[in-house]
């Protein structure tokens, strides 16, 4: 966190295609299973919060992108991302390439 956060935010983990929207499989829950809201968070904290994501069994075979960021429950609306120069840079990052078959 660049500085303390105002709202109890959900963490979103899609595993999708980008190119059709293709959703192979998602979970979303609060920080560290619920034991490390946003709202607790201070700047300069690091904060591990691992995920496993389970596959659709009917998921077609192909290459997909694992997106993460952050999300209001109450309103649904999307956490910014930004630079370090403070330029947003969207509302997911892109964390790695997977293959499923």
């Amino acid at each position: 966190a660049l500085r303390p956060m105002q709202n109890a935010y959900t963490v979103f983990n899609q595993v999708i295609d980008l190119t059709t929207a293709a959703k192979a499989g998602q979970v979303d829950g609060m920080p560290v299973c619920d034991r490390n809201p946003t709202g607790q968070w201070f700047a300069g904290d690091i904060i591990a919060d691992p995920y496993t994501i389970p596959i659709a069994p009917d998921a077609a075979q192909g290459t997909y992108t694992l997106i993460s960021g952050m999300y209001n429950p109450a309103t649904g609306e999307r956490l910014e991302m930004r630079a370090a120069d403070g330029t947003v840079i969207g509302t997911e990052a892109a964390i790695a390439t997977i293959e499923v078959q």
